[in-house]
């Protein structure tokens, strides 16, 4: 059976990326014949058609979302435009849909937050004409209740409260934790099937013949340092700030941390003012910044490289944020995370086999007095951490039975 999927993007490291390559691999085990329709692609899959449209990092997104805090209904021209690029995108996925005739529509995130409006409007107009199967998939969540004292279009209202989230029939919504399913059944009325985001222990992990490693002329990773990886959105409302501040309380020189960066087109200038505020601080052997895509290039190093000498993972986002840290650090068999108590909530980590470190968002000075005791005193050997729980509960082979079930269920339902 054919099945359409309709995602941002494919390839690289962001959570919705690395989440979907692992539907991808179970499905096609099923006998699933998936069609993509993504924005960007960095990786190959088979059946995949790209409109850039769909890719956030787009002029008129750009143009629209600078100023929808400020539309009102009076703007007309600028309404018009709206619904004239929303139409565009409809005609496109109705075109594509038709080609491929698929029997079940996946739609990843578009309908979860307005990062690309055009595009959730084109799909609730297509799907409010075309009555097909399809599967929302939530990643995350924006809540509808104050929309109205934020943006003054009364149209623009209407758009937000129709499409995050989509209540039409013969659709199927999927959440990734407890905390969204909660959401959408609490204040929207929809119930969703939870399918939690996955930790592959049967998937070997290389282990890289390396000793120490050169990242730049500046920063060494040694088998003797206690190095953090941080995954970061590089924009200015990122935690970079909070990073350079915990480099400056715990002042031990083996204390490092490898920021995997994902650059924003929007915000250009943001690496090379966070790389002068490193300098300024003397900590550019103590912090550097990998961008995602030079990690993925695997030029020098991937990212199996960074995680085999690293300690353990630093992370404060309060929900998926950017990449998979929390589960990349138990897969390749960090022994430590420092993370927020809700960050587990959200990830459904009840149980990781490895210390973590709960600190509050703001990195305070209690954060760092636990976080600097924990280092030095109680960090587990890699070989004595209990993965037994991960490898039952958060398998490949749950993530297939899971599919199985879900995609039975709504063929025949």
């Amino acid at each position: 059976m054919k099945i359409g999927i309709i995602i941002p993007e494919v390839g690289g490291l962001s959570a919705l990326a690395l989440e979907f390559k692992k539907w991808y691999v179970r499905m096609v085990s099923l006998g699933y014949t998936p069609y993509i329709l993504t924005g960007r692609s960095r990786e190959t899959f088979t059946h995949t058609t790209v409109m850039p449209d769909l890719f956030h990092e787009n002029s008129y997104n750009y143009s629209l979302i600078s100023q929808l805090f400020e539309l009102t209904d009076n703007h007309a021209d600028e309404l018009d435009a709206f619904v004239e690029q929303a139409t565009r995108i409809q005609q496109m996925v109705a075109e594509w849909i038709n080609n491929h005739d698929v029997a079940i529509i996946i739609i990843e995130q578009f309908f979860s937050v307005p990062v690309n409006i055009p595009v959730s409007y084109a799909l609730y107009n297509f799907f409010e004409k075309n009555n097909c199967k399809k599967i929302v998939k939530h990643h995350d969540m924006f809540k509808c209740d104050h929309v109205a004292t934020i943006i003054p279009s009364v149209f623009m209202q209407e758009v937000f409260k129709r499409c995050f989230p989509i209540n039409m029939p013969q659709t199927y919504h999927v959440s990734t934790n407890r905390i969204i399913k909660q959401y959408l059944q609490k204040s929207c009325g929809i119930d969703s099937v939870i399918i939690p985001y996955i930790i592959e222990p049967d998937v070997a992990i290389r282990a890289p013949d390396i000793g120490d490693l050169a990242l730049s002329h500046d920063f060494y990773m040694r088998q003797s340092d206690n190095v953090f990886v941080h995954f970061n959105d590089l924009m200015p409302s990122s935690s970079m700030e909070l990073v350079i501040g915990l480099l400056n309380h715990i002042h031990d020189d083996r204390f490092k941390i490898v920021v995997i960066g994902r650059k924003h087109k929007a915000y250009d200038t943001y690496i090379s003012e966070i790389n002068e505020r490193v300098i300024a601080h003397g900590l550019q052997q103590r912090c550097l910044i990998l961008l995602e895509d030079d990690v993925l290039s695997k030029s020098r190093y991937g990212i199996d490289d960074v995680f085999y000498l690293a300690k353990g993972v630093v992370s404060v986002d309060m929900a998926s944020g950017f990449g998979q840290p929390l589960h990349m650090a138990i897969q390749h068999k960090c022994g430590l995370l420092v993370c927020t108590e809700s960050q587990l909530d959200w990830f459904e980590l009840a149980e990781v086999g490895i210390d973590a470190i709960h600190v509050s968002n703001e990195f305070n000075h209690g954060d760092v007095m636990c976080i600097n005791q924990s280092l030095w005193d109680h960090v587990p050997n890699r070989a004595e951490a209990n993965y037994n729980c991960i490898q039952s509960t958060y398998s490949g082979t749950f993530l297939r039975h899971a599919l199985n079930t879900f995609l039975n269920h709504v063929q025949t339902g």
